[in-house]
């Protein structure tokens, strides 16, 4: 696996490791992603509210799936900040790419995460 480019981030909620984050409403600090959500990065380690946690901003990486992935396909945060390959819903955003597939929910697999990252528009 290449190295992602990481950054330190505080955690103001509780977050899971190889989950997507996103800012929380506290400056500089990190939550779980929900579904659908704009996503900052991925967690590297679980961290407890207070701490401070490496967060991969660009590059390969692993995630937590929320179902069974198809490998090459790209990937959008679902509940927990797990990852799903299912179908873009306008206003949703993709995150990257999966390197690998997941076969059901909790795997963990490879994935590029800053790939094509974009709000889904106009979806028909």
């Amino acid at each position: 696996m290449t190295q992602p480019f990481v950054y330190p981030f505080k955690v103001e909620t509780a977050v899971t490791k190889y989950t997507f984050v996103k800012l929380g409403t506290l400056a500089g600090q990190i939550v779980p992603c929900g579904a659908g959500e704009n996503a900052i990065g991925v967690a590297q380690t679980d961290g407890a509210a207070g701490s401070h946690v490496n967060v991969c901003l660009l590059g390969e990486t692993y995630i937590i799936a929320g179902a069974a992935i198809a490998t090459n396909t790209i990937l959008k945060a679902v509940a927990s900040g797990h990852a799903d390959d299912a179908a873009a819903i306008e206003g949703e955003y993709d995150l990257g790419l999966a390197l690998e597939a997941a076969t059901a929910a909790n795997d963990q697999i490879k994935m590029l995460f800053g790939v094509g990252v974009n709000e889904v528009k106009n979806v028909v």
